[in-house]
């Protein structure tokens, strides 16, 4: 098992008091705004020196009849420039979603919810890559917490820079028998509900919102009049670094 580590998020200063001793003073108390998170590359590596992960990973067979069976045999990893030149790199999903631990309609909803990171390999099985054997958790932290500055950037940035060192150098794993075997992956695409995917791409949560639509700069009227993809201005990763900045 791999260990998770802390985080820091944010700190703030707060004053407190002992609960058990109404008439002391109050003191300002440094606090911590912290995210436990799993090292990507060490839980990789556990998970790659699995034999039965090893068999699926080896094992996976390609199609070439244009039926889609899994997000594999889509145009999107067909035409990835890294999963083209790689074909067998290592392709990892990552998932993201909210819990609440207490009654949903309780005062306590939101004190008690908390944000969560999976990943998995779409290079398993379909049958078995939702099994809790095979996903994997990155990081859990409050969601309160995530709208203190910066908050996601400093809970994914690890994860990003294993990403690139599996990308570029790629990790050695013992797979039995004496042999290491150097294995190479990227990131093909974070999944989640509409909030979430929301808060992934720097947008506001709300279907409520001015510009609800992820793809294209609609607006929540226009929307409701036009049924054509043409009528709408689509978004790019440069005016939607525009929109950030």
């Amino acid at each position: 098992m791999v260990p998770a580590q802390k985080v820091v998020i944010a700190t703030d200063l707060q004053w407190k008091k002992k609960k058990r001793l109404p008439r002391s003073p109050s003191l300002i108390c440094n606090i911590t705004y912290d995210a436990q998170v799993v090292p990507f590359l060490d839980n990789l590596k556990n998970l790659l020196a699995n034999k039965d992960v090893q068999s699926n990973i080896e094992g996976r067979r390609l199609y070439d009849n244009h039926v889609l069976r899994t997000v594999l045999d889509g145009s999107y990893y067909g035409e990835n420039e890294f999963f083209k030149n790689n074909k067998d790199a290592l392709t990892i999903i990552m998932y993201y979603d909210d819990v609440g631990m207490a009654n949903p309609h309780g005062a306590s909803a939101k004190i008690h919810k908390y944000s969560m990171f999976y990943w998995t390999l779409a290079n398993l099985n379909p049958k078995v890559r939702s099994t809790l054997n095979t996903v994997q958790l990155y990081a859990i932290v409050k969601t309160a917490y995530l709208k203190k500055p910066n908050a996601l950037q400093k809970i994914l940035e690890p994860f990003i820079k294993d990403i690139n060192i599996l990308q570029s150098i790629g990790i050695d794993v013992d797979v039995g028998g004496g042999q290491v075997r150097n294995f190479k992956g990227s990131l093909f695409f974070c999944a989640g509900d509409t909030p979430a995917s929301a808060m992934l791409g720097g947008f506001k949560e709300s279907v409520a919102a001015y510009r609800p639509c992820r793809s294209c700069t609609t607006t929540n009227e226009e929307w409701k009049l036009n049924f054509r993809d043409d009528r709408f201005v689509p978004r790019n990763s440069v005016s939607h670094q525009e929109h950030l900045d």
